[in-house]
């Protein structure tokens, strides 16, 4: 299981690089494993406190020996320690993996 945010500030929404396990060095709406922790933990943890949680809404994603069950979070934030970008620069210019292009559709 996985939580995958869809973090939404002023100035865009968060993208970062992934850092380990499937897809390392791809781009991601930044995503950790749900082992145990809350979203509102998660959230805290990297710096942030929600102005507003949105929405939710859950995808699978399949590779050949592997499945997701991501938990696709949206929340709006004041400040986050990610690089943001405009949904047309995410679009145009920010190339995602399959497994989280399908949270484009919650914005």
């Amino acid at each position: 299981k996985l939580y995958v945010f869809l973090l939404r500030t002023q100035k865009g929404i968060a993208i970062r690089q992934r850092s380990d396990g499937v897809l390392k060095g791809m781009n991601e709406f930044p995503s950790v494993s749900a082992d145990g922790k809350t979203p509102e933990e998660i959230v805290k943890e990297w710096g942030m406190s929600a102005l507003k949680w949105v929405k939710k809404k859950k995808f699978t994603h399949i590779f050949t020996h592997i499945k997701w069950e991501m938990e696709c979070i949206l929340v709006d934030v004041e400040n986050c320690p990610f690089k943001c970008y405009s949904l047309r620069e995410i679009e145009q210019n920010v190339s995602l993996p399959t497994a989280f292009k399908q949270c484009l559709q919650m914005l």
